[in-house]
């Protein structure tokens, strides 16, 4: 998703931890997210729905399995 639309879907989905990452949360670390992060990627058949989207900071999302 591109322009607009992308980014209503970016803000949707930060919104649902407010904005926070996912990954720091889990361990009682509050930090914020900076990038929606596909679990599934795309490019390996992953859809670009909510569901498969979590929210992490760029050093959780660096060390992304």
């Amino acid at each position: 998703m591109r322009g607009r639309a992308g980014q209503r879907a970016r803000a949707r989905r930060l919104a649902r931890t407010d904005g926070l990452c996912e990954r720091c949360l889990d361990r009682d670390v509050v930090r914020l997210a900076d990038v929606v992060d596909h679990i599934e990627p795309l490019a390996l058949g992953g859809e670009d729905v909510d569901e498969n989207t979590r929210n992490l900071c760029n050093p959780c999302h660096d060390r992304s399995e």
